[in-house]
């Protein structure tokens, strides 16, 4: 780490009352604890999705049903899931950092402060 960069996480780390050691080993052991809860968050939300495609798909299919709000109901749920494809797609590198280089991780985390 350059100069600033240690600064910033003394700086943390005194606002928190805590050491910088302490600060820094705190936040490498929290991330594969961030890097699960996104997994766990990203498969809960596909099951989601799921859960609603199928059951848009089962209530569309009745004659009841119009086929304008069967496509606005398609719409909105691609829509849905466009944003939520996005959000993955933004959080992969995090993700995986968190997995496979803590360090850097925890780093970024300190730098957002």
């Amino acid at each position: 780490m350059n100069e600033a960069t240690i600064k910033m996480v003394e700086e943390l780390a005194a606002k928190l009352g805590t050491t910088t050691e302490m600060l820094w080993g705190a936040l490498v052991k929290q991330a594969p604890i961030a890097g699960w809860s996104s997994i766990l968050g990203f498969i809960i939300s596909g099951i989601v999705f799921a859960v609603t495609a199928k059951l848009i798909s089962k209530r569309t299919e009745t004659d009841e049903c119009c086929d304008n709000l069967r496509w606005f109901l398609w719409l909105f749920w691609s829509m849905f899931f466009l944003f939520f494809i996005v959000i993955i797609a933004s959080s992969i590198s995090g993700i995986v950092a968190s997995f496979i280089n803590p360090e850097y991780w925890a780093l970024q985390k300190i730098l957002r402060f």
